[in-house]
């Protein structure tokens, strides 16, 4: 759960969630966007624009508000006051990987799931989160900034797999030709 104005206090890197720019770097380039599991799919409406969300069962977080990528996505909807509401990212997309509901995901977090098809992604807009991971050493020691460049680092390739987990689940590549497509190709080809 992230805490809010918690002095680091003798800590050697603190890891931090804000919604404003802070001392050190981001840790994750994150972005939102609704994803469901397949179980919750199949007894839903299509879901196929943000529109369709009115079908849905939607989980809600304080961490993760559904109103501003309501906005993005052209709709003028209040913040949902019905469904559950959870206080903790990994619980939210553990409800939405139980096919409770909706959830508004970020791909950084829920990669295992997105690999495994236990959650798929349903549309954008991509937004950005309310709130941003942020590290940033304190005391000077090299030992604890080099520590952060590392973890950056990692966290930048965790974002760049998610994203591509995403693309590949909204914008599949076509099937591949069958032999007797190919064949007619290039008899066509060869006229």
């Amino acid at each position: 759960i992230p805490f809010h104005d918690v002095n680091p206090g003798t800590a050697d890197v603190e890891v931090r969630a804000s919604d404003a720019p802070a001392e050190g770097d981001v840790l994750l380039d994150d972005v939102v966007l609704p994803m469901a599991a397949p179980a919750l799919l199949a007894r839903l409406p299509p879901l196929r624009t943000p529109a369709d969300l009115r079908h849905a069962p939607l989980l809600r977080t304080p961490i993760e508000p559904w109103q501003p990528w309501f906005r993005a996505a052209g709709l003028d909807w209040a913040e949902p006051t019905a469904g559950p509401k959870l206080v903790d990212l990994g619980l939210t997309l553990e409800a939405a990987i139980g096919g409770q509901g909706v959830v508004l995901g970020r791909p950084s977090l829920a990669r295992q799931a997105l690999s495994d098809d236990r959650l798929r992604p349903l549309f954008g807009p991509f937004t950005r989160p309310q709130l941003l991971y942020q590290v940033a050493p304190h005391g000077g020691d090299p030992a604890a900034a080099e520590f952060c460049h590392w973890l950056t680092g990692c966290c930048a390739r965790i974002s760049i797999d998610a994203m591509a987990l995403v693309q590949a689940r909204l914008h599949p590549p076509p099937p591949p030709a069958s032999p007797e497509e190919v064949s007619g190709r290039r008899r066509r080809a060869a006229r």
